[in-house]
Order: C-alpha cells, then structure tokens, then sequence
C-alpha cells in the first residue's frame, strides 16, 4: 500500500502556510494600529472640544462680572486712602459686581482676579469672590490656563482728551477711586495673541469731571 498525495489532491505546503500566517498577522497589526490612532485622534478631538467650550465659558463670565460691575456711593468729602472702586495692574484686578462665577444669583461681591504660574511655566487666571453681606471662606477657580502669558489692561479716557490711553497700572491715588472705561484681556498662546475689549457700563467720573454716572443696565 503506498501513502503519499496524488497528482490530483490540492493543500497547502508549510511555507505557503508560513506566509498566510505571516500576511494574517501583518494585517492584524496594521488594523489594530489604525484602530489605536482612531480612538486616540477621537479622544484628541473632544479634549479639544472640552479646552474651547471652558475657554469661552471662562470668558464669558469675566464679562459678565466686569459688565456688571458697580460703585459704592460716597458719603462725606473725608479721603480714605484705603477705599477702592477698582484696582488694577498687569497681573491682578479687584473690583464689586452684581455677578457671581459660582452662581449668578449670590448677590453683590467683591471679586479677584489673579494671575499665576503653573508647574509647566504656563500661565493661569484664577478668579474668585467673597460676599460681599455675608463673610464666608475664599474659594479660587481655575479658569483659562495653558498659555504663553495672560495680562490685563484698562483704558482711560477723560471728558476733555481727544484720545484715550491704555494702561497697564489702575491703582493709583487717581484711578483707584473710579472705574476704567475698558478693560482689555490679552492671551497669548505661543506667540498667537488673543484680545478681549470688554466695555464696563458703570464709569466714576473724576472729581475734576462733570457730568452723569452710567449705571450698570442689568
């Protein structure tokens, strides 16, 4: 009895079985690899998206809370040197709004905005507030981050200027008693420079101006 393949049967040899199985798992590998750069460009994309809908949200209540800025009424002609309707400066500002980043409903209080260094040396706005009735523990927000370099400016213009100046100081004996007209958020994002010109509705003229006081329309 002889054993063996005749002419006629059809198989495969083992280095044709090598090479399928070679080819099957380098289809497998290119399939899996297109798949992990599909999840992960996926993953890449809502970070994004998540990154812009907090950006403009940040902004939006930086905004609202300048927008909605108010002044305390003087009584009395007595200066107190200590007293403040808005101060200011490159990294930092202070002023009272009728706005509030934990809920809009709060009531007025007194608002800080800080501008600091994280681990990475990128720049950060922390926003935070205190009542201003009722005395409760500082909590800070961390609000837009992961920029090159964040400041703050404020215009001024007076009754009698023909053009008006930006400034990167309000706190001065001057200013620190009313109210810039303008505020200008400036981020920079290796090098591409994103500008925010917010117009504030209440404005405290100087003692040497005349004229009516813009209340906030809310």
């Amino acid at each position: 009895m002889k054993i063996g393949w005749h002419s006629g049967d059809k198989g495969f040899t083992l280095l044709e079985l090598l090479i399928s199985i070679a080819m099957l798992s380098m289809i497998v590998l290119i399939v899996g690899g297109a798949m992990r750069m599909g999840f992960r460009s996926t993953e890449s994309g809502q970070k994004k998206i998540d990154s812009l809908e907090r950006f403009r949200t940040s902004l939006n209540i930086i905004e609202s809370q300048l927008q909605s800025a108010f002044v305390i009424k003087r009584t009395g002609t007595e200066y107190d040197e200590d007293f403040a309707q808005f101060v200011g400066d490159r990294s930092s500002m202070q002023f009272r709004s009728l706005y509030s980043l934990l809920g809009g409903s709060r009531g007025p209080v007194e608002v800080a905005y800080v501008v600091k260094e994280d681990t990475n040396g990128k720049r950060v706005i922390f926003g935070s507030e205190n009542l201003i009735v009722f005395t409760e523990p500082l909590r800070e927000i961390r609000l837009i981050d992961n920029a090159s370099d964040i400041y703050f400016e404020y215009y001024e213009k007076g009754l009698t200027d023909e053009k008006g100046k930006w400034m990167t100081e309000w706190n001065s004996k001057e200013y620190k008693q009313r109210m810039p007209e303008k505020v200008r958020l400036n981020i920079d994002e290796d090098g591409r420079l994103f500008s925010l010109i917010i117009q504030l509705r209440t404005v405290v003229p100087s003692t040497s101006q005349t004229g009516p006081v813009r209340r906030p329309k809310l």
